[in-house]
């Protein structure tokens, strides 16, 4: 399994974001990486959604 290294004040930040039915640091971390992933996908769906502005003269 791999290592990562984090300071304390890293660690105590993760683990003040636990919710409840997260055990592991482990948990903690899919969680926010899994939500951080689909808020990037919701901007760039919002983002392509958008009526582009050709008539930019920049």
């Amino acid at each position: 399994m791999p290592d990562i290294t984090v300071s304390e004040d890293v660690l105590k930040k993760l683990r003040a974001l636990r919710r409840p039915g997260e055990i592991t640091d482990d948990q903690v971390l899919e969680r926010i990486v899994g939500e951080a992933s689909g808020e990037r996908e919701r901007r760039l769906r919002a983002y392509e959604a958008q009526e582009q502005d050709i008539q930019s003269t920049n």
